[in-house]
């Protein structure tokens, strides 16, 4: 059109070909949609980049055209836009894309705007997607975020004491055990001035069963924080005195009857064994459990309906069921799934879809996502989640627990006593810390434990030093007990030699020359703490 005689009247926002050719240069990525099947309209130059230049894509609904987006929590996202015309935008979502359109996924970050479009009489028909990748800038500030913990920069950041007792009041760790993988992720809701009382717990017990808990009070502030502590320990003395789990249920209803603040509180209680599979469990007006084959399949575990805690309901019933090797039982606070405007069974039918996708979605070789199994869908689980058009406006709360199809192996070696045995000792052990996803804190006093007893061997168990002829070898077995507790043991075939004259001011162990390492406390050996 470039040379006619039409006016700017004609044109208001320019000639199209100048419209066309300042619509491909923008640097954003920017799509439109048509219709509720959100069928592709247009796509600048950036938009078919980013999805591997791939053919055929106008024109196509964008189910099809850009497939591996499903289980990602976009598609639900779009279709949320649509049905209730509203803009959203949002913040470094993370989403896993075919830049090459070769079938292999990345990850990356992005910020985005979904805005509605309509026709000239007002109905709605499509939307316009406006994204900007901010990949190197989330990459630049996480490095920088290395140097502190999580925990320390929520601390410094809140500087709120609510938000600190309840943090104070859940358990810092979870325990490493040999046939059970536990994981868990704890997030306030948008204003981390309402932190208040949503609990979890794991506790093992002597023959190998796991306690597992959730629970949520009523409210949010100090008072909802100081019932949930009260809460947490009545079922924690319960739980530890041998209750089973309907008695321990009963201790807390009756408690909840007496104790204002924690009166309508809502539990969740499952007694695993992970010997067995076998899982005993029940709930007081609490979500139900959810069930993650390692096929992705999924099923929610039925429950005997029961009102909420203190609230003079009947005891729920207990339930029986069977989790197998590879399956992950997700125990959950509402806070995940309930939103205002939705239906419950909507958000329990989101949760399974998206923690299928969390378990089976592939993953890029350089990810920012846990590589434990447990981690990664509590990680992915509740950050896509929480990516909705209402975000979490409560306190979020999920404990996984996942049987491994193999015990964890022991640890087991034999090495000269010398310095080239000691470097070859501590790499074996590094590594079978690192199987066993030991916590940091854990890993250094174990490493320096055992560094010590073997430093012994080869300085005083045998006479002649390393190159005489009485030099011998040391033995490392390793094991975890099923109360989560690491036994090491280094053992020799010397006799005890005298330290060499100028020892240099080192301390010197016993002279015995079998010795054993236990964690302290029992069952701390554990993954760092929750996040």
């Amino acid at each position: 059109m470039t040379g006619s005689n039409l006016s700017s009247a004609d044109w208001p926002a320019g000639e199209p070909a100048d419209v066309s050719a300042s619509f491909e240069d923008v640097p954003a990525i920017i799509w439109a949609f048509e219709g509720p099947e959100h069928r592709i309209l247009a796509a600048n130059r950036a938009a078919r980049s980013s999805v591997g230049n791939r053919p055929n894509v106008i024109g196509r609904p964008v189910r099809e055209a850009v497939p591996e987006l499903a289980g990602q929590q976009i598609f639900e996202l779009v279709d949320w836009v649509y049905a209730h015309d509203t803009t959203v935008s949002g913040m470094e979502m993370r989403v896993l894309v075919d830049r090459d359109g070769d079938g292999h996924v990345e990850g990356a970050f992005f910020n985005y705007s979904f805005v509605p479009t309509h026709r000239g009489d007002g109905t709605t028909r499509g939307l316009l997607i406006h994204v900007t990748e901010t990949s190197e800038q989330v990459a630049r500030r996480r490095h920088a975020e290395e140097r502190a913990t999580e925990s320390e920069q929520r601390y410094q950041a809140a500087q709120d004491v609510v938000l600190t007792l309840q943090r104070s009041l859940l358990p810092d760790s979870l325990p490493l055990l040999p046939g059970l993988r536990l994981a868990a992720h704890y997030r306030v809701a948008g204003d981390e001035l309402a932190a208040g009382g949503d609990w979890f717990d794991a506790i093992p017990f002597p023959d190998g069963r796991v306690a597992l808990m959730v629970g949520d009070v009523v409210g949010h502030g100090a008072a909802a924080s100081a019932a949930m502590g009260q809460l947490r320990a009545v079922a924690l003395q319960a739980l530890l005195s041998g209750a089973g789990p309907g008695d321990t249920l009963a201790r807390l209803d009756a408690f909840a009857a007496r104790v204002p603040g924690a009166r309508a509180a809502t539990a969740m209680l499952a007694v695993l064994d992970p010997a067995t599979g076998g899982v005993l469990y029940a709930g007081h007006g609490h979500t139900p459990p959810l069930l993650l084959g390692a096929d992705g399949a999924t099923r929610f575990l039925p429950v005997t309906p029961a009102g909420p805690l203190g609230t003079g309901t009947r005891s729920p019933a207990l339930r029986e069921d069977v989790i197998a090797p590879g399956e992950l039982l997700l125990l959950y606070s509402d806070g995940l799934v309930e939103r205002p405007s939705r239906s419950l069974q909507h958000g329990l039918d989101e949760l399974a879809t998206v923690a299928s996708a969390a378990l089976l979605g592939p993953l890029p070789a350089e990810s920012t996502v846990p590589d434990a199994t447990v981690e990664r869908v509590c990680d992915l689980v509740v950050e896509r989640l929480g990516w909705a058009a209402e975000a979490y406006r409560d306190d979020v709360t999920l404990l996984a627990a996942q049987r491994p199809f193999a015990a964890p192996p022991e640890f087991d070696l034999e090495v000269q006593a010398d310095a080239a045995g000691f470097r070859d000792a501590g790499r074996e052990l590094l590594g079978w810390m690192h199987d066993l996803e030991v916590g940091a804190d854990d890993r250094v006093a174990l490493a320096h434990a055992v560094g010590e007893a073997v430093t012994n061997v080869v300085e005083h168990a045998y006479p002649g030093g390393e190159a005489g002829p009485l030099a011998g070898t040391v033995r490392l077995h390793g094991s975890l007990d099923e109360q989560g507790t690491a036994h090491v043991v280094i053992a020799d075939r010397g006799r005890w030699r005298p330290p060499p004259p100028d020892p240099g001011g080192r301390g010197r162990a016993p002279p015995a020359h079998r010795r054993s390492h236990r964690c302290h406390p029992p069952g701390q050996c554990g993954r760092a703490p929750a996040a």
